[in-house]
This record gives C-alpha cells, structure tokens and sequence, in this order.
C-alpha cells in the first residue's frame, strides 16, 4: 500500500489553461464567462451558481469544437518530471477539479493520475445542451477525505495543490498544501505559496515537508 497522496486542482494549476474559457472564447463568449470565473475563483459567487452560469453559455458547441479547444491545452513545465517524482517517493496522486471529464478526457497524461474527480459537460446530438452533471463544487474536502479512504493514506502525508477558494477545503484536510499563483485569501489558508510556473519548482518544498520533517512512513 501507497504511504502518500498528493491532490490538484486542474485548470491554471497542472495547465496554463482555464479550461471553461477556453471554450468560452471558442463560442465567442470569452468576457462574459471570464468575468463570472474571476469572481467564482475569489469566493465571491458560489461556486456552484457560477458553474451553472458558466456552462450556459457553451450551449452549441460541438464535439470538433471541444477536441480544438483541447488540443489546444497546455501543461505546465515541469508536469511530468513532478508527476515522476511523486510516484518515486510512492505518492498516489488525484485530481478534484471543477474542470470537465470531457476535457480530460482528449488530453495527453491521463494516464499519470491514479484517481480523477470532476465535473462533466452534457451532449446531446453532438453538441453541449448548456447543461452540466456537476460532481465538484466546494465539496473537495469531502472528496479528498474520501480518496483518503480509499487509498489508505493519513491527512498528515497528504499533499493538496490548488489556487482557488475551492480548494482551500482540500488544503484544512491536507497535512501540507500550496497554493499556487493563488489569491491572498487562498494563499493565507496554505501551508506554502508559490508563484513559479515550473511544477518542479515544489519539488524542494515537498521534499523538505515528507521526507525532511515526518520522516520515512
């Protein structure tokens, strides 16, 4: 059994990309769905009320749309040499993200994630009905708890990655968290702040937290 289990957001956290506005800006509707996740990312919607908003204005878009919106996606440096990192020290390693099944789904490194919770956009006749089955809101710290479950992993060796007020549930139910390139309400919830666009930039800090400070499991 793994020791350890590190958790991230997805959007502006493991991509550059926030992923909704993306496909905002493919159905010319970039400013308004920009502003509305500005807003939800800074607490103040509820999140929730924010994503509904959100997805309507994705109404007609199709399957061709969401495959140039995803090709289009990009990681952050460092993604995979982080990702190999972790699953060296025997981390097992999740995303709880607000970001679209979907989406994921049509994108290269799947495959690095041993868990994915998320939310995901409805199709009809090939196009999105505006619609979302919405699994994550601000329930993260729930979803985290139950990874924890499942894993057989203790708050205390886990790592929670995000930059959103919804992630601050994630990093109470976390025994070290970053927040990253994060507002100043989410960053005084964390247990680090960093703004590098490398990922390999927490490798320092992860290391010096697990293997430095709690020892070997």
């Amino acid at each position: 059994m793994d020791n350890y289990l590190a958790v991230f957001d997805f959007d502006s956290t493991l991509i550059n990309q926030e992923i909704i506005d993306e496909l905002a800006n493919r159905a010319g509707k970039g400013a308004e769905v920009a502003a509305i996740t500005k807003a939800a990312m800074a607490g103040s919607i509820p999140y929730e009320e924010s994503l509904k908003r959100r997805v309507e204005a994705l109404t007609g878009l199709t399957e061709g749309d969401l495959q140039v919106v995803a090709d289009a996606v990009t990681f952050r440096p460092g993604f995979l040499p982080l990702m190999a990192h972790l699953k060296r020290r025997g981390f097992k390693i999740a995303v709880i993200s607000g970001t679209f099944a979907c989406m994921i789904d049509r994108l290269a490194h799947r495959d690095q994630f041993d868990a994915i919770r998320v939310n995901d956009l409805l199709m009809a006749d090939g196009k999105l009905t505006g619609d979302v089955e919405v699994n994550v809101t601000d329930n993260k710290g729930v979803m985290l708890q139950s990874l924890q479950q499942r894993f057989g992993v203790s708050m205390a060796r886990t790592l929670a990655v995000g930059d959103g007020a919804t992630d601050v549930p994630m990093f109470k139910r976390s025994g070290f968290s970053i927040a990253l390139h994060a507002k100043p309400a989410v960053k005084a919830h964390a247990s680090l702040a960093l703004d590098t666009n490398d990922l390999a930039d927490l490798v320092p800090a992860i290391e010096a937290h697990f293997f430095h400070s709690l020892g070997p499991a």
